[in-house]
């Protein structure tokens, strides 16, 4: 309790009046000396200052303040996890995540039930995809949790709405740290404005040996193929917790299904706990058009995520061979493995042209009537007789200009381009002021030279889930490491580029761009800058023929053959479609659409919107034009109920239609929940610090109930008082005073 004066004197100007005051009345009682004795004399006179020094105290307006700790109608809200990835039994004993997670909350013996429940209330709120208030069962841990999703963002949001915020010590988070619904919980965090004391359940990598369980880890097919050709599919399952040295769970059967019917199938053995066994699942699709496939796996009844043994891809099948112009001015060791390679693919269809010099090209393969007697085609139909130009060590002043914006071009519409690297290309070929350097995913400088040294290879991140590289990982990290004797220098890549492969030196040194690759316009290109891949050829420890060469050449070509269905030419002014043709629950579906007009043209500026028509019914959804792809719009959204859906998109132009064209997808019943079930201790870490909470690696965390306590600094009531505003001063002065005057006249002194 504090009082503070509030008036405009100053506080020894008071102390001076004060002690007038106390001198006149001193003064005025001295005339009563002989009247009164002296016991009464002094009463009257300290009744009499009592009341002029409180009468002068209103007049400096004094203020009493205090403060007081609350602790009625405070709670702690709890946000107990009920996703699927908590019944996994990895947790204290082996007991299910959400078991243990429940009994934090209400065994006896435990810190929130026993140590705050008298002074503060609990308010558990269950959350998966959505929030809402906990069941008996599921605060018993009686009920297994079947969320098909998290939503940690969402869960953190709601407990700030749940209560008043001043009524709110404190969020208490019960999870094993997993998000995969599309938010940010760190951002949720950092917005709450109340502390998070973040407890987390379950075991890391660490603890995948104890768990029971068989999945597929991944699928990696080909988003195009050619009919009549074979499709090759890997599939990297793994088996953990189980015995090996028993034949029964030795083995397991994957099988590969389109609507039902089987189209491959395949025996796994497994050597080693915990590590993928990666196998090859060949087949031909029946049909042109885009399929849809599950790869699985028999469940066995002991499984912690039983969920994780489907996993559904899709391939779009084009009804002919792929045609690729390869042109190279070096009879070089790369260009002859190369156009060999090419040759010999079933996919393919490779026409190859040489410079010999003086005017002179020599072709191999059908031209499909174009004139290549320039090298690359001189016209806009020729270059349109070829789904992929492949550009070798060729100077730019070698290749017509027209013949360079005409290439530029074909790719802006839909077609591929691969730049490989050399002495004669790139920077050191004069292709800095080149129209094709537009197209290209890096620039180019006049200055760029040529890297003369043994390198060594390695992904970046972008390069380990880009599809050129899909599988490849084990060859860029184990021994030997892949090399190249040298590569062209280019020294940064375009905005919205990605870089997939970088090099260093074998003693260190600079990192240079080695693979790079974006999408321009409606095609695609790639910049290799190295000249050396067929030494990966020749390599016993890359597999050979058949190892890293074929496997990272034919990815790439498939990648730039991949055609988005809205660069077909269909004659539509409107085509939508899907990137998939299935989905599973989780999963983002991706949306998009091309608008042109009756010329051909990309019509941009228009208003696109979708109508969503599924199992939850109907719903709008608007389109976004994307920036780098005129006449291009596209809109995204989380799959979340298993089912067909059927979309519609209607164009709009200046008020007038532009068309209407539809598409469809499923969505499995499948979840991405079961993708990654370890704890994430990082994402927990940060969303209690972003909070200004705390995190804990344990139930037995005894210290939470003291850090809650703590946060009660923050709830205290501070309250103020305006003394000369209230009663008790003027009761005060009229008693003080009524007091004086009544003992005056019981002594007849008035």
């Amino acid at each position: 309790m504090n009082l503070r004066l509030e008036g405009a004197w100053p506080v020894p100007l008071g102390l001076l009046a004060g002690l007038v005051v106390i001198g006149l009345i001193v003064l005025t009682y001295r005339t009563l000396a002989g009247a009164i004795d002296r016991r009464s004399r002094l009463t009257f006179l300290a009744l009499r200052v009592a009341a002029g020094l409180l009468l002068l105290l209103l007049l400096f307006e004094p203020v009493l303040s205090r403060e007081h700790l609350r602790t009625e109608d405070l709670s702690v809200i709890v946000l107990l996890d009920r996703s699927a990835s908590m019944v996994v039994p990895d947790s204290y004993g082996g007991r299910p995540r959400y078991r243990v997670a429940a009994e934090f909350i209400t065994a006896p013996e435990t810190v929130l039930a026993d140590q705050l429940g008298g002074d503060l209330k609990l308010l558990t709120l269950a959350f998966d995809r959505s929030t809402r208030r906990a069941t008996p069962g599921e605060l018993e841990g009686r009920t297994a949790p079947e969320g098909i999703l998290t939503d940690l963002f969402e869960a953190i949001g709601s407990a700030g709405k749940a209560l008043p915020k001043s009524e709110i010590v404190g969020v208490v988070l019960l999870t094993d740290g997993a998000e995969n619904a599309g938010g940010d919980a760190r951002e949720a965090a950092r917005a709450l404005g109340l502390p998070i004391y973040a407890v987390a359940f379950g075991s890391g990598s660490e603890g995948r040996e104890s768990r029971r369980d068989l999945a597929i880890l991944s699928v990696e097919a080909p988003e195009t193929a050619f009919a009549e050709n074979t499709v090759v599919t890997e599939v990297a399952v793994r088996s953990t917790g189980y015995d090996l040295t028993d034949a029964g769970n030795r083995r397991v059967r994957l099988v590969l299904t389109e609507d039902d019917r089987e189209v491959a199938s395949q025996w796994i053995e497994f050597t080693d706990n915990g590590v993928p066994v990666r196998v090859s699942m060949r087949f031909v699709p029946a049909g042109v058009g885009r399929h849809g496939y599950v790869a699985t796996i028999a469940t066995r009844g002991d499984e912690v995520i039983p969920g994780n043994n489907r996993r559904g891809f899709s391939i779009t099948v084009q009804d002919r061979r792929a045609s690729v112009l390869y042109y190279d001015a070096t009879l070089r060791w790369e260009a002859k493995f190369l156009r060999d390679f090419m040759a010999r693919d079933p996919a393919l269809d490779l026409t190859s042209v040489l410079h010999a010099g003086q005017g002179r090209q020599i072709v191999n393969g059908d031209p499909h009537g174009a004139d290549l007697s320039k090298g690359l085609p001189v016209t806009a139909a020729g270059l349109e007789k070829f789904d992929v130009v492949i550009l070798g060590d060729v100077e730019a002043k070698a290749v017509p200009a027209e013949s360079l914006e005409l290439l530029r071009a074909r790719v802006e519409n839909g077609g591929g381009l691969l730049v490989l690297g050399g002495y004669h290309t790139f920077g050191p070929g004069g292709y800095a002021k080149s129209p094709l350097a537009e197209a290209l995913p890096v620039f180019i400088e006049s200055s760029d030279g040529q890297r003369d040294e043994d390198l060594i290879l390695s992904f970046t991140p972008a390069g380990r889930v880009h599809p050129i590289l899909s599988g490849l990982a084990t060859f860029f990290t184990g021994d030997p490491l892949p090399e190249l004797k040298g590569l062209t220098e280019v020294k940064r890549e375009k905005p919205g580029a990605q870089v997939l492969i970088t090099a260093r030196g074998t003693g260190g040194g600079k990192e240079s761009i080695v693979l790079a690759a974006h999408r321009y316009g409606e095609g695609r290109a790639l910049a290799f800058t190295g000249d050396t891949t067929w030494v990966w050829y020749r390599s016993k420890d890359l597999g050979g023929p058949d190892g890293l060469y074929r496997r990272f050449w034919g990815q790439a070509l498939r990648w730039l053959l991949e055609k988005d269905p809205e660069t077909e030419q269909t004659g539509d002014p409107l085509v939508v479609f899907t990137d998939e043709a299935s989905y599973r629950i989780g999963d983002r579906v991706r949306l998009r659409a091309r608008l042109r007009d009756e010329e051909g043209d990309a019509v941009t500026g228009a208003v696109l919107s979708a109508t969503v028509n599924g199992p939850e019914g109907e719903r709008e959804i608007a389109l976004a034009s994307l920036p780098r792809a005129p006449g291009q719009y596209e809109a995204q959204f989380p799959a979340l109920i298993p089912g067909d859906y059927a979309v519609v998109v209607t164009a709009t132009q200046k008020g007038a239609a532009g068309g209407r064209a539809g598409t469809a997808f499923k969505v499995e019943e499948m979840s991405i929940e079961s993708d990654d079930i370890d704890v994430d201790t990082a994402r927990l870490e940060a969303i209690a610090r972003l909070s200004g909470g705390r995190f804990y690696s344990s139930p037995q965390a005894t210290a939470l109930a003291e850090d809650l306590r703590g946060s009660l600094v923050g709830m205290v009531e501070h309250q103020e008082i305006p003394l000369a505003n209230t009663p008790l001063f003027f009761a005060l002065f009229v008693a003080l005073t009524g007091a004086e005057w009544y003992l005056r006249r019981r002594r007849n002194l008035l």
